[in-house]
């Protein structure tokens, strides 16, 4: 029996902690009050993140230009970030690796966080912080150095607009569809990534900050979810929108 949106809401909530807990979520502070209302609804606390005064203004609070996760669950963030705002952080300090790599405006030293954990690997580019590297057995090189903002991260399988980010990932054994380019804001830049656009919440769904029927490929990315046993969710009715994804914490 195929379940209904609302049976895998239920499953999803009720196991995100072992029952109906408002879990907190680290957001670009920037993304609509009607996405916070939502993800309110789903049991998530939003905590809006403010921006970091060396990225450039568009992308200052974007959790995939700040963060990376690490095998250990916590998330790596530079060490001057976490200071600058210590009062926000400190009420979830067991959550965070402080890293004394700084990030600057200019590529690469931008994407020094900007990496993609997935199946036990870490895909990124040229500029990674070395204490990111030092936590994980196996890192593969791509040219691609925004690899966070490129991927959505779909059940156990990846979304990617990048051809070399693709490949990369079919030849280490990692599920991927490939999707056309485009179809994501991100003011003033033409277009924005994919990932940037999606909040992976667990391993059954996978968000979208505003309408994934409006992206041209949105048919091809549901049936992927459908094979990942997961479900894509549109939180809201505004174009779809690159807010630099989000990452979930511990309480």
């Amino acid at each position: 029996m195929k379940l209904s949106f609302a049976s895998k809401y239920m499953y999803h909530t009720a196991t995100v902690k072992g029952g109906f807990s408002i879990r907190p979520v680290l957001l670009c502070g920037d993304i609509p009050k009607s996405a916070e209302d939502r993800l309110f609804s789903l049991s998530y606390d939003v905590r809006r993140l403010l921006p970091h005064p060396a990225l450039p203004s568009p992308v200052a609070c974007h959790p995939d230009m700040l963060m990376t996760r690490l095998p250990s669950g916590k998330l790596l963030i530079p060490e001057r970030y976490f200071h600058l705002y210590e009062a926000f952080f400190s009420p979830f300090r067991e959550n965070f690796v402080l890293c004394e790599e700084e990030l600057s405006e200019s590529y690469p030293h931008d994407t020094r966080y900007n990496a993609l954990p997935i199946g036990g690997k870490l895909f990124g580019g040229r500029a990674l912080a070395s204490k990111l590297l030092d936590c994980y057995p196996e890192v593969i090189r791509v040219a691609q150095g925004y690899t966070h903002c490129s991927a959505a991260v779909v059940g156990k399988g990846v979304i990617t607009a990048d051809k070399p980010l693709y490949r990369a990932l079919i030849s280490h054994g990692i599920p991927a569809l490939l999707i056309s380019s485009g179809h994501i804001a991100l003011k003033p830049y033409d277009t924005g990534f994919i990932g940037g656009a999606s909040l992976t919440l667990s391993d059954k769904l996978t968000a979208f900050f505003g309408r994934i029927e409006d992206h041209p490929d949105h048919h091809i990315m549901r049936t992927f979810a459908e094979q990942q046993n997961a479900t894509l969710l549109s939180l809201t009715h505004d174009p779809l929108a690159d807010f630099g994804g989000g990452y979930l914490l511990k309480t």
